[in-house]
């Protein structure tokens, strides 16, 4: 079995089989021999078994050597150990194009760790920038990625990272880096009037943790920068106070210039102080220095740098061990007794830390919204005090007039319905609203005797006669014993009536008090849903998917979703002339009488004549004989 990688393996194979060998490689060779004075045709065989590997082999990485091996020259370099790599065919390497090398590359034998591209310039070439190939120097000795020192096998720093390895392992240039702070490199050390003599720029980096004595080991932020009186490096008391030796690391660590962050860590071992340095004067809880929130706020660490004093969350959590507060995060003002910051119930009721955030048992709305399933108040919220009918809190018309929800805050006048719906659900009214004055049984508004007759809801709207005793009776029964406990209707043999749930039962089972519960619901999926209801609408019933007329199931424009069209002749809702124009109507002459009441048309529609001032639009019925118009 072969155990070369696949290349060589491939490459063995077309030499056994005589094929000649057209792609294009190169020789990664780790062992070299000089052949002997004397050739003779059983050298080949002599030295491959002298070096453990085949004739083959030997001929492979030695690519002068035919098949035969009996070309060998005496006194003459031959490769016995390395590596055949298959130059790259498209110019990329590294990463980009493993296993292959730039060497033989017609492009360039350099391969660029900027770009992951061969070349031959000599920035591609340059120490610190090529990753392999025909490099200026051994390319496994300099940091490709600016890290530097004991946790970067000592890469050496050259090129685009600078010059020097600062003492938390960063390859940089100029003060912080080639100054005390330097491990080695081009350091450029000062000697301090006030201490002892600066490490040697040549000095060696401890190994084991030792420092100073006939080794003359510096220490550096593996064991700690100061080297103590015991030869032992640290960065407590013990070893950076009495005793210090100032010539193998630092000593009296302290918040002094030297200790300046060259490269925006802080804290930690090296204990680098933000205060100063070029890159914000607060040091965040993961050891940054920055000037922004996450830097000065909640976690910043005061013993290396600026805090403004808040303990802010900057991560969600709050309470508990780090004592992070809410209020002012960005993930809401209430802890949670789990000790995590948001502004529902669940993080501002029961448990609710008070002492790392608000807690309120009142619903005030932390985010502008309101009503619906939160049920969150606007009264007291910083967007307004009043809760519109699509669910956000304001103070203009919009928000405090028609549709104004006034159980989730305060609504100026009457609670005007926006759509045409009304009653219990939304506690809509009808007067004035544009779309009928009586509220139905159903909770739609309208004109006919369907909203303003029996089962009118006159709390919500005119009624032509008070509830008959009947209804009062009916209204105040006894819950039915088989009155649904959890919305659903129907199929289970539950009804809707009593419930809080609402008093239709939809097709798809489950009861409601709207247009998809007590409208087209019951029509389309079955009449016998009606047994489950006390309240389903009559024809016509209102349209949810913009069909109408007499050929689509005598649906209405009028109540829901396209309430305030008309519906043309084809049987679709509309506000243009296609729909409001002519055709609205049957060819029966009566339906210009019944106009209110037509299936295929809404109040609204437009007449043949119609003609549009501005955003106006008048309705002229001379050509009706009817006797007034009605200005939309």
């Amino acid at each position: 079995m072969c155990s070369c990688g696949f290349s060589q393996c491939f490459l063995l194979l077309l030499v056994k089989i005589g094929v000649f060998v057209s792609i294009s490689n190169a020789l990664d060779c780790r062992y070299n021999i000089t052949s002997p004075d004397v050739i003779s045709y059983y050298t080949c065989f002599e030295l491959a078994s002298k070096y453990g590997i085949s004739v083959d082999t030997f001929v492979l990485l030695n690519q002068g050597v035919n098949a035969a091996c009996s070309n060998l020259t005496p006194d003459t370099v031959y490769c016995v150990d390395g590596t055949i790599i298959p130059t790259t065919q498209n110019g990329l390497c590294g990463p980009s194009s493993p296993e292959t090398t730039c060497k033989g590359y017609i492009g360039g034998g350099c391969c660029n760790s900027r770009t992951w591209m061969c070349g031959n310039s000599s920035d591609d070439c340059a120490a610190g920038t090529c990753f392999e190939g025909l490099c200026d120097s051994g390319s496994s000795h300099y940091s490709l990625n600016g890290k530097c020192g004991p946790l970067a096998d000592y890469k050496i720093c050259t090129g685009l990272f600078g010059d020097c390895c600062s003492l938390s392992g960063i390859c940089g240039s100029g003060p912080g880096f080639c100054d005390s702070n330097c491990m080695y490199g081009n350091c450029t050390l000062e000697a301090s009037p006030t201490s002892s003599p600066i490490p040697s720029a040549t000095a060696l980096t401890s190994i084991d943790g030792t420092c100073g004595g006939v080794d003359g080991f510096m220490c550096n932020n593996v064991w700690g920068y100061c080297c103590g009186g015991d030869g032992r490096c640290g960065d407590g008391l013990d070893a950076c106070g009495a005793g210090c030796q100032s010539r193998f690391g630092k000593c009296n660590h302290g918040n002094t210039k030297a200790d300046v962050s060259p490269d925006g860590s802080c804290g930690g071992a090296a204990a680098f102080i933000c205060t100063g340095s070029s890159f914000g004067d607060c040091c965040s809880a993961v050891g940054f220095c920055g000037n922004e929130s996450t830097y000065c706020t909640g976690g910043c660490q005061p013993g290396f740098g600026t805090c403004n004093g808040s303990k802010t969350s900057p991560d969600g959590t709050c309470g508990g061990g780090n004592g992070y507060e809410c209020k002012g995060s960005a993930f809401g003002d209430c802890c949670s007794s789990s000790g995590f910051c948001g502004n529902t119930t669940s993080f501002c009721g029961g448990g609710c830390q008070s002492e790392f955030g608000t807690c309120s048992a009142s619903r005030t709305s932390s985010d502008g919204t309101c009503g619906g399933v939160v049920g969150f108040d606007c009264p007291g919220s910083a967007k307004g005090d009043c809760c519109s009918s699509a669910g956000f809190c304001g103070n203009t018309t919009a928000f405090c007039g028609s549709g104004c929800q006034s159980a989730f805050g305060r609504c100026n006048g009457a609670n005007l319905s926006p759509d045409g719906s009304c009653g219990s659900t939304h506690g809509y009214e009808c007067g004035g609203s544009g779309f009928g004055d009586c509220c139905s049984s159903a909770g739609f508004c309208g004109s006919g005797s369907d909203h303003c007759g029996p089962g009118c809801q006159s709390k919500f709207g005119q009624c032509s006669s008070t509830p008959s005793s009947t209804s009062r009776s009916s209204s105040s029964s006894p819950t039915p014993s088989n009155a649904s406990r959890d919305g659903s209707c129907g199929s289970n043999g539950m009804t809707c009536v009593g419930t809080s749930f609402g008093t239709c039962c939809s097709s798809s089972n489950f009861c409601g008090s709207d247009v998809d519960h007590c409208a087209q619901g019951w029509l389309t999926g079955a009449v016998s849903q009606a047994k489950y209801s006390s309240a389903c609408q009559k024809a016509p019933v209102t349209s949810l998917n913009g069909e109408c007329g007499v050929n689509k199931g005598s649906l209405s424009c009028a109540g829901g979703p396209f309430n305030g069209q008309c519906c043309s002749q084809a049987g679709f809702c509309g506000k243009d002339s296609a729909h409001c124009g002519v055709g609205w109507h049957t060819d029966k002459p009566q339906a210009k009488r019944d106009l209110v009441s037509a299936v295929s048309c809404q109040p609204t529609c437009l007449f043949p004549l119609e003609r549009f001032l501005g955003e106006n639009r008048v309705l002229a019925l001379e050509d009706y004989n009817l006797p007034s118009f009605r200005r939309l």
